[in-house]
């Protein structure tokens, strides 16, 4: 329990991350490559980030039904608020929100 509480704080973390990645990004217009490497940078430590939690958490917890409700916790937490994030700043401006090219 204690060591999914110190994980649990690493939270603010994967929101921040995953704020930046669903930014425009307008600074780096007409730069398609550093905003696509930008891009990819920021999704693989926002996916390593959340596997090497789970991977804690799979290791940390041997027993089958606390590490279920572990898994389900870390997912609340965690992972729907990023998804919210990505919707909300999707939503915002959604012509801005991937590479994309100047039309």
């Amino acid at each position: 329990m204690v060591s999914f509480l110190m994980m649990l704080a690493l939270a603010p973390v994967v929101w921040g991350i995953t704020w930046i990645y669903a930014s425009p990004l307008h600074r780096l217009d007409g730069k398609f490559w550093l905003k696509l490497s930008s891009r990819v940078v920021l999704c693989a430590v926002l996916l390593g980030g959340m596997g090497a939690q789970l991977i804690f958490l799979g290791d940390r917890e041997p027993s089958p039904n606390t590490r279920q409700f572990y898994v389900l916790a870390f997912l609340i937490i965690e992972g729907l608020p990023a998804l919210a994030i990505l919707f909300y700043r999707y939503y915002q401006d959604p012509s801005s929100y991937w590479v994309g090219w100047k039309r």
